[in-house]
């Protein structure tokens, strides 16, 4: 055991919040051990400033038992990136005086995931008490008090500098009594017979004497001791009745005569009555176990956040399930042949060809697009992919811009930095997926229609040209496609089937609250509940999760509740249809009380048999899939088909850490188990749909090459994550 001595000043010893509005779980990243001295976490310790906790501290995790181990990191944080800390401490003790030295009884292991947090212990309890009580030394460097500063004291001193301290009063054990010093070195004991019992009147008062002896009554006052050689009282006495000529008239109305105040307001104050605050009369206050003096209570709740409304907020008669949203949000557009957003299946086969830039009556295409969200602060295209085929060997360049929209044609005037990066010509294939990009992502305004346009750079050439594809199905309603006349620059011929396309939108929220809906791909980061009834950017009070919420009616009770798709409400089952996102909001304590939680979160899309094939694609193909939060485990299942004579089945799992897949198993039987007899490949891609990115709101895929009758089908995509 090594008991402190003295209270650990906060460069010995940090306190902090280790969750954070942009880190709010944060976790062990890495299972540990009972003996493990490293430990990594995956949000860093922060201090006010958002600078790594370097200091020492003591850390909680909590295992799958709901043991909670104290764990001292004498070495802070790591400095650099925060995201570890080495040579800790395990098993601290339970209760005591010793915070450095750990118990192997006190220690355990712990998953990856379990829960971390600045642990205030029964240790560091005992600490404040001892140092308030004088047991051990309070430390500091203004007031110091304890045992550790001289034998046989209790010592109360002031630091004269770095190193030093000046005693002014003590208690010698030796000779039980009280002393004072005014140098730090020469003490003088209090008591009745030394000149500390002695007053002076002022600081020129050149003779000390008894307080009796020192107060001076006149003007009709008389003095004397009460309890003489006892209790002894000074006792001053005034005889008003034989002294009025001592009593300047009016003296007291010249004291209060600011006092405007009727006797009724003063006996209404001295009843606690408040002319501005209603139900405050303290002679109506019931005493006891029954007392309603509670309901008068305000108070400041550390479980509650004050955030900023995104939109109005109403949870006034029952309580809203609120979400944050912040940047690094995506949203998308898909044009498919199979539908509008989320498909990224393409059966290649079935697209229809139009010509770009081989006459000049087809000089230029144009596909109108409107994304909507009104509670994105900005909205900027990141990129597009488009499907094109060849003709000849065209020698310039493709690229697409963006322009506003006059009478359900391009305005011909391209947006701020609407003007993409030029596409070189792809080397052939059919239909082959092209990735567009901007230097600059352009701004758009939510529900506000706009074109893509797209031209080659170059003159027109009837041999060597471009060819876009688009479906037959207007799949996307309310938009059309059209041609353009390059010598004339007039748009006609709008057509309501679309030219196919997947568009990549980046969002920012600011950080701003909004009601958590499971129809919306951003608004799915559960962050707790609100009472409060406010307009769109107003503060609104948040409890965090972790809490009892009440105010709830006709729960069932004892059973996990989940966002809906209706803002802010909550039910037993979550969202329903074939893009399912599940965010469990708590459990109902009552029928309506629920202890809320941020639990995982779970997605899954299956695509249906009209969307199943992923066929002939000329090269790999990118596509952003949003799930409504940031994964940190994903399964893909699909049918890889090499020959068209049926295939096998591919399972490839992935974590947040990396883009490759740490399972990868190309034989599957009809039950997801490895086949016997079939080539397994483990840690190894076997090709065909992978991961390619990690976000907020959701992750991309990659999609292979696929051609001579290859394919992907019966693809299945699962993600969990907080």
């Amino acid at each position: 055991m090594a008991d402190s001595t003295k209270l650990p000043s906060l460069a010995q010893l940090t306190y902090f919040t280790w969750s954070t509005p942009t880190a709010s779980n944060p976790r062990l990243s890495a299972p540990i051990d009972a003996d493990d001295t490293t430990i990594s976490f995956t949000s860093a310790p922060l201090d006010e400033n958002a600078a790594v906790i370097t200091a020492p501290f003591l850390m909680g995790v909590k295992n799958s038992s709901s043991f909670v181990e104290t764990i001292y990191c004498p070495n802070g944080a790591d400095g650099a990136s925060g995201l570890s800390a080495t040579g800790c401490v395990r098993g601290i003790e339970l209760a005591g005086l010793d915070y450095t030295v750990g118990e192997a009884a006190n220690a355990a292991s712990h998953d990856q995931d379990s829960p971390v947090f600045c642990n205030i212990t029964a240790v560091v309890q005992a600490l404040q008490v001892s140092a308030i009580r004088g047991d051990v030394a309070s430390g500091g460097s203004g007031l110091i008090m304890g045992t550790d500063l001289a034998a046989n004291t209790v010592t109360i001193s002031r630091s004269t500098g770095a190193g030093t301290n000046l005693p002014w009063i003590r208690w010698n054990s030796g000779g039980s009594e009280v002393e004072f010093s005014d140098n730090g070195t020469d003490w003088t004991a209090i008591n009745d017979v030394t000149a500390s019992n002695l007053v002076d009147v002022s600081a020129a008062d050149t003779t000390p004497g008894y307080l009796g002896a020192k107060i001076n009554a006149r003007g009709g006052l008389t003095d004397g001791i009460g309890s003489p050689a006892g209790n002894e009282t000074v006792d001053i006495d005034i005889d008003l009745t034989a002294n009025t000529g001592n009593i300047t008239p009016g003296l007291l109305a010249t004291s209060v005569s600011d006092v405007t105040a009727t006797a009724t307001e003063i006996n209404d104050a001295l009843d606690g009555i408040s002319a501005n605050v209603t139900d405050t009369n303290l002679n109506t206050l019931t005493a006891g176990a029954a007392s309603d003096a509670n309901a008068l209570h305000t108070h400041s709740n550390v479980n509650i956040l004050a955030l900023t409304a995104g939109e109005a907020i109403d949870g006034s008669s029952t309580p809203q399930a609120l979400c944050q949203a912040g940047e690094n949000y995506k949203g998308e557009i898909t044009v498919s042949m199979d539908g509008l957003n989320g498909a990224v299946g393409y059966q290649v086969a079935a697209m229809t060809q139009l010509a770009v830039g081989n006459v000049d009556a087809t000089f230029r295409r144009s596909q109108s697009f409107t994304y909507t969200d009104g509670d994105a602060t900005t909205i900027t295209v990141g990129r597009a992919v488009i499907w094109m085929t060849i003709a000849g060997t065209p020698g310039d360049n493709f690229r697409v811009l963006i322009q506003g929209d006059s009478g359900g044609f391009p305005d011909k005037s391209t947006i701020t930095n609407g003007t993409s990066n030029n596409v070189s010509s792809p080397a052939g294939g059919n239909r082959v997926p092209i990735s567009v990009t901007w230097a600059t992502p352009p701004t758009i305004t939510s529900g506000t229609k706009y074109h893509m346009v797209f031209e080659r750079t170059g003159a027109a050439d009837a041999v060597n040209y471009y060819n876009i594809n688009y479906e037959l199905a207007d799949n996307y309603g309310g938009q059309t496609s059209a041609v353009q006349v390059g010598t004339t620059t007039t748009w006609g011929s709008s057509n309501v089937n679309d030219i196919l396309f997947h568009m990549e939108l980046n969002l920012d929220y600011q950080n701003e609250v909004f009601l958590l809906d499971t129809d919306d791909m951003s608004k799915c980061n559960f962050i707790g509940f609100s009472e409060d009834n406010v307009a769109a950017s107003a503060s609104i009070y948040v409890s965090n999760p972790g809490n009892l919420q009440d105010g709830f009616t006709g729960l069932t009770q004892s059973v996990p509740y989940y966002g809906t798709a209706t803002g802010g409400s909550i039910n037993t089952s979550g969202t329903a249809g074939v893009s399912q996102t599940l965010v469990p909001v708590g459990k109902t304590r009552s029928d309506t009380t629920v202890y809320s939680q941020d639990a995982l979160k779970r997605f899954k899309r299956s695509y249906t048999a009209g969307e199943n094939t992923i066929a002939e694609i000329s090269a790999n193909a990118t596509f952003f899939v949003p799930c409504g939060f940031r994964p940190n485990k994903l399964i893909f299942t699909y049918t890889k088909d090499d020959t068209g004579t049926g295939g096998y089945t591919v399972f490839k799992q992935y974590t947040a850490t990396t883009t490759s897949a740490i399972i990868s198993v190309n034989g599957l039987d009809g039950s997801q188990r490895i086949t016997t007899g079939v080539s397994t490949v483990v840690n190894t891609d076997p090709g065909g749909i992978s991961l390619a990115g990690l976000y907020e709101n959701g992750f991309r895929i990659n999609i292979a090459q696929a051609v001579n009758n290859e394919g992907f089908m019966n693809f299945t995509m699962y993600a969990e994550g907080y």
